[in-house]
């Protein structure tokens, strides 16, 4: 009984010498989104959207049932990469459409929350009720990707006869 305490043991003990090492390694360039209070930071929605010039401004989903809205500051040393399935907001009428298009569904929460780097930098602010996969770029130091958020709300927004925001 002696040697099976001391195998089990010695696998815990090693267990917890060697996990560290693959989560950093598996981990080790991922960012993460965190809320705003937790990162020290204080906006509000109301704000982005006064600010709206300040940003580049991209939205993730259908037009009439978005699922995040991506806010990328200009006057920074960071930027987010996006792929082809966030598009663009360029003007703040229809920034404010998708918002509302966001607000609909009562039963989820939607979010603003910092867009940070795996060093803890700033890069972005989302604002979403869902969650995404935040990735360093090999070749830009001071980029992040920010995959689609893909995490559909519980009660699928759309209407029939709902028509384009454009």
């Amino acid at each position: 009984m002696k040697a099976s305490f001391k195998s089990t043991l010695l696998v815990v003990i090693a267990s917890i010498l060697i996990l560290p090492v693959i989560l950093t390694g598996c981990f080790g360039n991922y960012g993460g989104m965190v809320s705003l209070k937790s990162y020290g930071m204080e906006i509000t929605l109301d704000e982005l959207i006064q600010n709206h010039m300040k940003y580049h401004i991209f939205y993730s989903g259908p037009e009439t049932n978005p699922f995040a809205v991506l806010f990328d500051p200009k006057d920074d040393q960071t930027s987010i990469q996006t792929s082809k399935y966030w598009q663009q907001i360029k003007n703040q009428d229809i920034l404010k459409k998708i918002i509302s298009a966001m607000q609909v569904d009562s039963t989820q929460e939607v979010e603003l929350k910092v867009i940070k780097g795996k060093d803890n930098a700033f890069y972005g602010i989302i604002y979403t009720f869902g969650h995404t996969t935040i990735k360093h770029v090999e070749d830009n130091p001071n980029a992040v990707e920010v995959y689609p958020v893909t995490v559909q709300p519980t009660i699928f927004r759309w209407s029939l006869g709902r028509k384009k925001l454009r």
